[in-house]
């Protein structure tokens, strides 16, 4: 057993709990961006509107 067939199996092994992690994370970055933007709109639609 050499080390290329030690890693391709530790991935294997370890694929689903990857994946869940990947997942997590995108999840969590979609959310921080979406209520940073929203935040950010809020806060322009304030400054615009008493300039009207």
């Amino acid at each position: 057993m050499n080390l290329l067939n030690i890693t391709l199996r530790n991935v294997q092994r370890n694929f689903r709990v990857y994946t869940i992690y990947l997942f997590a994370m995108i999840t969590g970055v979609m959310i921080h961006f979406t209520t940073s933007s929203l935040v950010k709109l809020h806060n322009l639609h304030n400054f615009i509107s008493p300039l009207r």
